[in-house]
């Protein structure tokens, strides 16, 4: 499966409506840890294919998606389910890091709910039936 290209008039449709979970990569053309990244989050569409989108927004062309989820820095990787961002992760990493990053979010979401990481802060996201100790005790 092929990365999703998403913009600003496409976000709410596939990322926020999707049905599955969605990794959306804020990029741009110019960025060279985007362009690092870029053949990992590939490998990881075909992957996770059917399970979970990879999605791209170019930052450039599209600047309501980015200012509205407060992206200062690129690249920014943020995992939305059920049109809710759930958890995000700053800079480039190799494959086996965004792998893992995807996988503990998923497994976290899955046994404790719903949480919204920003720079290893966890926060509960509302109504959620989850434990502080649960939360405290996930790291990304």
């Amino acid at each position: 499966m092929a990365i999703t290209q998403v913009t600003d008039d496409s976000f709410k449709e596939k990322v926020m409506d999707s049905s599955i979970p969605v990794v959306v990569d804020f990029w741009a053309e110019w960025c060279g840890p985007c362009k690092q990244i870029a053949p990992a989050l590939e490998e990881l569409a075909s992957e996770y294919e059917g399970q979970i989108t990879i999605a791209k927004v170019n930052v450039d062309e599209n600047p309501v998606s980015p200012s509205k989820f407060g992206v200062r820095g690129i690249p920014a990787l943020f995992l939305f389910k059920n049109g809710e961002m759930v958890a995000s992760k700053m800079g480039a990493s190799p494959k086996a890091a965004l792998k893992s990053w995807i996988e503990e979010n998923q497994k976290f979401i899955q046994q404790n709910g719903f949480i919204y990481s920003f720079f290893g802060r966890k926060r509960r996201l509302p109504n959620v039936a989850s434990t502080d100790k649960g939360i405290q005790s996930h790291s990304v």
